[in-house]
């Protein structure tokens, strides 16, 4: 699968297999569920 994130500042993919994406400001995070 390929993710396009605009005006990411980080992205994380975490243990449980979820991608964090965090923005400057805090209320822009969003967690898209994946699957590996």
């Amino acid at each position: 699968m390929i993710y396009s994130v605009e005006e990411a500042q980080h992205v994380r993919i975490n243990q449980d297999h979820t991608i964090t994406v965090e923005y400057e400001q805090p209320v822009m995070a969003r967690v898209f569920e994946v699957t590996i």
